[in-house]
C-alpha cells in the first residue's frame, strides 16, 4: 500500500478529535492545501509483519527493513504502530483516474514494519510490502511519478482529516514533491518523495507544526516506504538511511 501509505502515515501523525477543517480563521470554508513539483523515478529489534504468502516471502520483507544502524544517531527502536484505517484515497474525486492502481496497492502478500524514535519525539518508520505481480509495483511507481498525483494526495489528506482533529482547530497543509536521489543512483527501480508541511492552530491559539516526509522505493515485486515525522519545518536528513533502505530492498526483494 505504498501510495495510500503516503496519506495514511501523514494523517496518523496529526494532533488528535472532531474538528472543522479550515485554512485560517478568516476563511473557514477552504483548507489551505497546496501541491507543487520534483520526483525521481541484521533483523530489526522491533518489527511487525503480516503475510498472506509464503514464509520465504515474509522473510524477504523483513530482511528488507532498515535497522538501528541505518538511522541517525540518537534514535532507538520502538514498537511499530500501523493504521488499519480505510484507504483515504478511495472514493476521492481527485483520485478517480488512479483508483485501479490504488486498489491494487492494497493487495500485498507480505508486509513488515520497523519504527525508531528519539528523545525529541521525532520518528522514523519503514514499511516493506511484497506483491504477487511486479506489474502492481510498476503501477505504484508510475502513479507516484504522475504530475497530477499530488492533487490526489492533497484531497486524500483532506478527507483523512475530516475527523480526529481537536474541536475548534484550524489546519494548513502543504504537500510538495521532495528531493531524493535518483533510482539509478540508489540502484532501485524507482524512487519518489513527498513532504507534508502541517500547521495546526488550536482553539486556544496554540500552534503545532509537523513536517512529514515520505520516500517510496520500488524494486522487483516489493516496495519500501520510509516516513519521518518531526516537529518544526525541517525534515530529518535521511540521505544515508534512504541508501541503506535501497540496498536492502535490492538485496532481498523477490523479483
Amino acid at each position: 500500500m505504498l501510495v495510500a501509505g503516503l496519506v495514511v502515515s501523514a494523517c496518523a501523525a496529526r494532533p488528535a478529535s472532531n474538528a472543522e477543517i479550515t485554512g485560517s480563521s478568516t476563511n473557514p470554508a477552504a483548507p489551505a492545501i497546496t501541491a507543487s513539483e520534483g520526483v525521481s523515478t541484521t533483523t530489526p529489534a522491533s518489527t511487525k509483519g503480516t503475510s498472506t504468502g509464503s514464509a520465504e516471502v515474509q522473510k524477504a520483507a523483513e530482511a528488507s527493513l532498515i535497522t538501528l544502524t541505518d538511522v541517525p544517531a540518537g534514535f532507538t527502536t520502538s514498537a511499530p504502530s500501523s493504521s488499519d484505517s480505510t484507504n483515504p484515497l478511495l472514493g476521492v474525486a481527485e483520485c478517480a483516474p488512479y483508483q485501479e492502481a490504488i486498489k491494487a496497492g492494497d493487495e500485498s502478500t507480505a508486509k513488515a514494519e520497523a519504527s525508531f524514535k528519539n528523545t525529541a519525539t521525532d520518528e522514523i518508520d519503514n514499511k516493506v510490502e511484497v506483491y504477487g505481480d511486479s506489474q502492481v509495483v510498476t503501477g505504484q511507481a508510475d502513479l507516484l511519478a504522475d504530475p497530477g498525483f499530488p492533487a490526489c494526495l492533497v484531497a486524500g489528506f483532506r478527507s483523512g482529516l475530516k475527523s480526529g482533529m481537536p474541536e475548534g482547530s484550524s489546519i494548513t497543509v502543504k504537500v510538495t514533491k521532495a528531493d531524493v536521489a535518483s533510482a539509478a543512483e540508489l540502484g532501485v527501480d524507482s524512487a519518489a518523495a513527498f513532504t507534508f508541511g502541517i500547521e495546526v492552530l488550536t482553539a486556544e491559539g496554540r500552534s503545532v507544526k509537523l513536517t512529514i516526509e515520505v520516500v517510496g522505493l520500488t524494486y522487483g515485486r516489493a516496495t519500501s516506504e520510509l516516513t519521518t515525522t518531526t516537529q518544526g519545518p525541517t525534515p530529518i536528513d535521511l540521505g544515508a538511511t534512504v541508501q541503506a533502505a535501497a540496498n536492502k530492498l535490492k538485496a532481498n526483494a523477490p523479483t
